[in-house]
């Protein structure tokens, strides 16, 4: 059954909006945060990682257990609930050991909503519209992901280091994100489809592995951010890499509907190679002795590679899986792709630690 389709991918694009914007404040300030209780870079990325470990493991769950109840938007509200309210939480540590129990709660609730609300966004629109839904919601959510780095870059300003009262803020913005949420309807299986056993074509699982191949080398941001940093001297060493970083959501941003309207009628499948590519090129240019202007340049191409292959590989495997399985595949999707990127992650630390920066970046193109 079909519900209001563009009425819902508005909605949840509005709700990741507002999350996103409460995510990238949180996110700005944790580590320092996390310092200042008395936790060092090791604490940090042990927070990171297990907080991540956990999200992808749940994708899983939350996937299969929407597939098998045939509903998709309570569970979504769980996981938003969840993630907002341990934000909120987050603002009254008083030690990194506080955030360490309460950060990786905050990813599960990441994890919950991510497989279902993707079910829900393909469930709500005709296979032929769903590059475009895929890129108009990947578009807000890092539309809020700009306004967040902007927002926290203000009030880091103004309130200096009052990183509770920043992460309060935060929390306050993520629960206004489950207003949106409230209005979305609920598409539900057609009840002929429930005693249906899932066939998934071997065709899906290869395209999933294939993308979990590439996510292996989409490394994590920050050690691009880390290559920026070199462009810049002086005191533009700390404000540089953050626009950088806006440089690359505004290119995600206003390439992600284009990118999925054009998956529509070209095929996401080489939509998504296209992205790929960028992304390859990107890193071969990074991988360079090159000036400022040319890192500006290999960034755009970032940002752009992610509007072109993020949402639209999602539309890709919502197409490819049986309706009845749906949220079981995006949440296989998902948790492998987040693995693989997570391992990708850490052999890039190790080749920039060991061999070199330029290396890293070889890699990611290979």
């Amino acid at each position: 059954m079909k519900v209001k389709g563009w009425r819902n991918i508005k909605l949840l694009g509005a709700t990741s909006f507002l999350t996103d914007v409460s995510s990238e404040i949180m996110h700005s300030v944790l580590p320092f945060f996390i310092v200042s209780l008395g936790g060092g870079g090791f604490i940090v990325g042990v927070i990171g990682g297990l907080g991540d470990v956990i999200s992808n493991i749940f994708k899983v769950i939350s996937g299969y257990i929407s597939d098998k109840i045939r509903r998709c938007k309570s569970i979504v509200a769980l996981g938003y609930f969840t993630s907002s309210l341990s934000k909120l939480l987050l603002s009254f540590s008083t030690s990194w050991l506080h955030v360490m129990v309460i950060r990786p709660i905050e990813r599960i609730g990441k994890g919950i909503r991510t497989a279902p609300r993707d079910a829900l966004i393909a469930a709500s629109i005709d296979e032929s519209q769903r590059g475009r839904a895929f890129g108009l919601h990947r578009a807000l959510d890092t539309a809020g992901a700009i306004l967040g780095v902007i927002l926290a870059i203000a009030l880091l300003k103004f309130l200096g280091e009052a990183y509770n009262q920043i992460l309060l803020i935060a929390g306050i913005i993520a629960f206004t994100a489950l207003i949106p949420l409230a209005f979305v309807e609920e598409a539900r299986m057609e009840k002929k489809r429930a005693k249906e056993t899932a066939k998934i074509p071997l065709r899906t699982w290869i395209v999933v592995i294939t993308m979990t191949i590439f996510a292996v080398g989409n490394f994590t941001y920050m050690l691009f951010l880390l290559r920026g940093e070199s462009f810049f001297t002086g005191e533009m060493r700390l404000i540089g890499p953050i626009l950088l970083y806006l440089i690359f959501n505004i290119l995600y941003t206003v390439t992600a509907y284009p990118a999925g309207a054009l998956a529509d009628r070209i095929g996401k499948h080489w939509v998504t190679v296209m992205g790929y590519v960028l992304y390859g090129i990107s890193c071969l240019g990074l991988a360079m002795e090159i000036n400022l202007a040319a890192g500006v340049v290999m960034f755009i191409l970032y940002g752009a590679s992610y509007g072109f292959f993020d949402g639209v590989q999602r539309a890709l495997i919502s197409d490819l899986s049986p309706l009845e399985a749906r949220g079981t595949v995006l949440g296989v999707f998902h948790s492998l792709t987040g693995f693989g990127t997570l391992a990708g992650s850490i052999i890039a630390g190790l080749i920039w630690e060991t061999i070199g920066w330029n290396w890293t970046f070889i890699f990611g193109a290979v």
